[in-house]
This record gives structure tokens, C-alpha cells and sequence, in this order.
């Protein structure tokens, strides 16, 4: 899912818990997911102006989304962003 999530979130609009069921059901034990917050430059240009659209996808409703289906085993920062790299672990 690494610089997959924010195109099906944005491009295709895909429901951020579509996307997260549709990981659990693939994933058979863990997941890395690259979760890029709506002030990335990258995510400003493909909402082309629909910024309102996603104005509560945060960090927080991104790791609350997942804790429904996986475990949050670790997360990183990247630098110079809004930019994290997550290891979910899926829930048995």
C-alpha cells in the first residue's frame, strides 16, 4: 500500500474504510502503508481545489480507521512533510 492509499483516497475517491477493508482482506499477516496528510504538496495537487473534501483526514482519523482491522506495530515519520510510513499488523 506504499504510495497507493492518498490516489484511491483523492483520484478515485474511494471511502478511506473501503480502502482499509479491502487491505484486510489481501493482507494475510502485515502491511506497510505510506499515509500522506492533506497539506502535502503532492496531495494538494491531485485534489485540484476539493482540499474541503478532505479536511478531516488527519493523522489521528487515519490511525483510528486502521485500529478496526490492524495493530499499529510502528510508525515513522518521514522528514520534511506530512508524510508516515505505517507497519499494520493485521487483527486476528
Amino acid at each position: 500500500m506504499h504510495a497507493v492509499l492518498h490516489h484511491l483516497l483523492v483520484s478515485e475517491r474511494v471511502p478511506l474504510a473501503n480502502i482499509l477493508d479491502l487491505a484486510a482482506d489481501l493482507t494475510r499477516d502485515a502491511l506497510i502503508v505510506e499515509f500522506i496528510e492533506p497539506q502535502d504538496s503532492m496531495f494538494r495537487r491531485l485534489t485540484r481545489g476539493r482540499e474541503e473534501l478532505h479536511k478531516d483526514l488527519t493523522v489521528s482519523y487515519f490511525e483510528n480507521a486502521c485500529l478496526s482491522r490492524f495493530q499499529i506495530m510502528r510508525s515513522e515519520r518521514l522528514p520534511g512533510g506530512a508524510r508516515s510510513l505505517y507497519l499494520l499488523r493485521k487483527q486476528p
